[in-house]
């Protein structure tokens, strides 16, 4: 769950990162240009937005 990483919050999102064995060690953020931010933002959203109506209906 991303905490802050590329400015999103609370969101389930495969980004690149180091793991070791207690866990993720740290997310590695990428130079993204503001077009990829606005997209990445926008698909954060739509899974925040997807999760939220699934939780609603007690999937």
């Amino acid at each position: 769950m991303l905490s802050g990483s590329y400015g999103i919050h609370d969101v389930v999102l495969g980004v690149p990162c180091v793991l070791d064995s207690n866990g993720l060690r740290e997310v590695i953020e990428l130079p993204i240009t503001d077009e990829e931010q606005a997209l990445l933002t926008t698909a954060a959203e739509s899974v925040r937005i997807r999760l939220n109506q699934t939780a609603n209906k007690n999937i």
